[in-house]
């Protein structure tokens, strides 16, 4: 947690600074730059934080230890990519990368690989996504890092499944599951359940998509996971509403409401309100919480919920004549923040639903 006493904090700082003698142990020298990185880190203070990594990656240099100086310039990529400067982590992720190839050091390459794939995905660069995510999970097949193996295959499983190409997704979801199942990776079970659970409601396979969200949610009970419980239990409720399990859907967004505002999860909480608010408008109570749902969620930049709620809205209002253009624009502006977002999964969705309303427009 954050330190609470400024002086404490200074003393501290002191101290890995060289000077003991608050601890009346005289002085020392100073520790490694990287215990001052952690602090500053931790206490928010990124300009200092840089700066005492800057300083790890001169010392790796000095010393002539090009491990200790790839650490360094990785982790100052993990400080740009916490502040959202991604040029400049990729950048800095990039230099790392080359200085552990060139030593050799397949585990220095692990640590990076899958920020410079995120990265790249973030930025629209999906081929060199994809690329990063392969070269993660040969390094640590050769490596036997079982573990990394099966983060390797759950991130190429979510670009396949982001790109909508569901056959491919599950392959990657089912060697994840094989491994995870053998070494008893519990926390990643949870999640490629999810996962799996999330292409089954593409794919309109709802009793399966139910069931596998059921179980994952189990898994993330089992291993306290709230984020993961809360994740599961959102869809699950996205899930129950195509089902017309309008209770059911209501428990699970009741529950997952629970965990976002005890862990401050704005992104979530929007998220079920999405959620209720589809309920509400199906029991012919309005869509004004839907409509602020989708809002709070348009300011948090959540594209995966706003897309949701859309597509939610769009399927009430087709429902009637009167709001049947209402909801082929609605359908269409969705279609397009999932392009941009890189969610082309849900044009599995959206485009089967302009193709039917043009139709009935067509046929007036």
């Amino acid at each position: 947690g954050r330190a609470r006493d400024d002086s404490l904090t200074q003393k501290l700082v002191n101290y890995l600074n060289g000077d003991n003698s608050v601890f009346n142990e005289g002085k020392l020298g100073p520790k490694d730059p990287q215990y001052l990185y952690k602090l500053h880190k931790a206490l928010g203070n990124y300009e200092k934080a840089f700066e005492s990594y800057y300083k790890s990656v001169e010392i790796g240099r000095k010393i002539g230890n090009k491990k200790f100086e790839a650490i360094s310039l990785g982790n100052i990529g993990v400080l740009h990519h916490i502040r959202g400067e991604m040029d400049k982590a990729l950048e800095a992720y990039t230099q790392a990368l080359e200085i552990a190839k060139s030593i050799g050091s397949k585990q220095t390459q692990t640590l990076y690989l899958g920020n410079v794939a995120t990265i790249y995905k973030r930025k629209g660069e999906k081929d060199r996504a994809l690329k990063s995510y392969q070269d993660l999970y040969a390094l640590t097949v050769q490596m036997g890092y079982h573990r990394g193996t099966v983060l390797a295959l759950s991130n190429m499983g979510s670009w396949y499944q982001d790109n909508g190409e569901f056959e491919k997704a599950f392959t990657q979801y089912d060697q994840a599951l094989e491994i995870a199942n053998k070494y008893n990776f519990k926390d990643r079970i949870a999640m490629i359940m999810i996962n799996g659970g999330l292409v089954f409601h593409y794919q309109n396979k709802l009793e399966k998509a139910k069931t596998t969200l059921e179980k994952a949610i189990e898994k993330s009970v089992d291993v306290n996971s709230k984020p993961m419980e809360d994740y599961a239990r959102r869809y699950l409720g996205f899930v129950l509403i195509d089902l017309d399990e309008g209770e059911g859907a209501k428990k699970q967004f009741e529950l997952a409401c629970e965990i976002a505002e005890a862990g401050g999860s704005k992104t979530s909480c929007a998220s079920c309100k999405i959620g209720f608010g589809l309920i509400e408008m199906i029991d012919g109570k309005g869509r004004e919480t839907l409509d602020e749902g989708i809002a709070e969620s348009r300011k948090l930049g959540d594209a995966e919920v706003i897309i949701k709620g859309m597509i939610g809205l769009a399927r009430q209002l087709m429902k009637e004549k009167t709001t049947a253009w209402e909801a082929l624009e609605t359908l269409k502006n969705a279609r397009v923040v999932a392009e941009t977002g890189g969610y082309l999964c849900d044009f599995a969705i959206i485009d089967p639903l302009i193709e039917q309303l043009e139709k009935k427009m067509i046929n007036k």
